[in-house]
This record gives structure tokens, C-alpha cells and sequence, in this order.
């Protein structure tokens, strides 16, 4: 929930999904409330880490 949103986010949840490579992350918000996607650029974006999320951490 975004409570920076104007009526206390209005029932939009930030999305965060792992790509199948484990290194590319893609991030939506959405209303079930509204049924909605936002899709400014600040609530809809792809990260890509340097690192493979599906292989274990080094030491």
C-alpha cells in the first residue's frame, strides 16, 4: 500500500516480480480497487542487478 498517495494510496500495491534470469527485476503498481496500472515512470520500471538472484551469495 502507497500511503503517499492522495486518500491514503487508494488501494495501489507496488508489484515487484524476479525475472526467470534472476537478475532483472520489473516493478508495477496496481489497483484492485480501481483496476488499474499506473504507468508513470517512477511506478513502472526494470532494475538489472549485477548479480544472479537464483545463485547463492559468496562469503
Amino acid at each position: 500500500v502507497q500511503p503517499d498517495r492522495k486518500m491514503g494510496g487508494g488501494g495501489f500495491l507496488r508489484l515487484v516480480e524476479v525475472g526467470a534470469d534472476g537478475r532483472t527485476i520489473n516493478v508495477r503498481d496496481y489497483s484492485p480497487y480501481y483496476d488499474q496500472w499506473l504507468t508513470e515512470p517512477d511506478r513502472k520500471f526494470t532494475l538489472t542487478l549485477d548479480r544472479d538472484l537464483n545463485q547463492p551469495a559468496s562469503a
